[in-house]
């Protein structure tokens, strides 16, 4: 604002990419290089004097710019899964840091805004923000992670059972191989009397009434997923039981009389006698009644009934 000037000068040097211009006293380019704070003296002279004009210049990174390819992680207990790590495609980073707690076994790397480990516990759904700063700026990313059990695995070696009417089974066991189960159930109502222990995955019981053959499904589920294996079942009734007086004395010609085979046991699928019956005689295998009238005189003979069902037999 004062006398022509006639040379123009700067007394330090700029930084890199920037240019001073004599002819006009401007400084013009494109900074190169991250500068901290530096005063730079303008000088300007002519005949009469000289005056001098400082000038600070600070060159900044650019600020970051981070990005993520996912925002929900869902991992599984024990198994160690793929690094969560944003992308920064601005300038260089001078501090990482993570809001918000990991779960056991994961880690965060502040000086490369990594997450990584194996998680030790399971964890319901949970945010995270990670931020990248220098002295421009910052960025962040925000993503949540969940922990889960892992899948239950379950198998028995027992893949049907037939059971009897009154008689306990065979306790049968479900072994789970895989993450802690939640929830056990089966497809449809056991048949009655049967009972499942869903602490010790047992299936027991005594059987109260017959069932036809019928597959069941049991499904174990947690946070990780659900597995199912299968089974069949048979309730059979018990097997016949028989009782009758043992010795029947008859009259040739006359009816036989109150001659019933009493069975306290399960229905009787087939009814025979050995030897035959005198003549005369026969067993009604419907009535279970032996009936008739005896035509010939004979001597005491012993003859034995046979009663036979699915869960077995009884003679008499």
């Amino acid at each position: 604002s004062g006398s022509l000037v006639l040379e123009w000068g700067l007394t330090t040097a700029l930084p890199l990419g920037l240019e001073f211009g004599t002819d006009n006293a401007t400084i013009y380019g494109m900074p190169l290089v991250n500068s901290s704070s530096m005063v730079h003296s303008i000088w300007a002279r002519n005949a009469i004097g000289n005056v001098t004009y400082n000038v600070t210049i600070t060159v900044l990174e650019h600020q970051p710019l981070l990005i993520i390819n996912e925002t929900a992680y869902v991992l599984t207990r024990g198994e160690e899964p793929d690094a969560i790590e944003p992308t920064n495609n601005g300038g260089a980073v001078a501090n990482w840091t993570l809001q918000g707690n990991l779960p056991a076994g994961m880690v965060f790397d502040n000086t490369t805004g990594r997450v990584h480990g194996t998680p030790l516990q399971n964890m319901t759904t949970t945010t995270y923000t990670v931020t990248a700063a220098n002295l421009k700026n910052a960025s962040q990313v925000v993503f949540s992670i969940t922990v889960n059990e892992p899948e239950p695995l379950i198998n028995t070696s027992v893949t049907a059972i037939l059971g009897v009417v009154g008689t306990p089974i065979n306790a049968v066991v479900f072994n789970n191989t895989g993450g802690v189960v939640a929830n056990w159930s089966f497809d449809k109502p056991l048949p009655e009397g049967l009972m499942f222990n869903t602490t010790n995955h047992t299936l027991y019981g005594t059987p109260t009434a017959p069932s036809s053959l019928i597959g069941y499904n049991l499904t174990a589920t947690n946070s990780g997923g659900t597995n199912s294996t299968s089974l069949q079942i048979r309730i059979i009734p018990p097997a016949p039981s028989l009782a009758l007086l043992q010795n029947i004395t008859l009259v040739r010609g006359e009816p036989a009389e109150n001659l019933t085979i009493n069975n306290t046991g399960g229905p009787v699928l087939n009814l025979s006698v050995s030897p035959d019956l005198p003549d005369g005689l026969m067993l009604n295998a419907s009535t279970f009644v032996i009936e008739g009238i005896p035509t010939a005189n004979q001597g005491n003979v012993t003859y034995t009934l046979l009663a036979q069902n699915d869960a077995g037999s009884d003679t008499l």
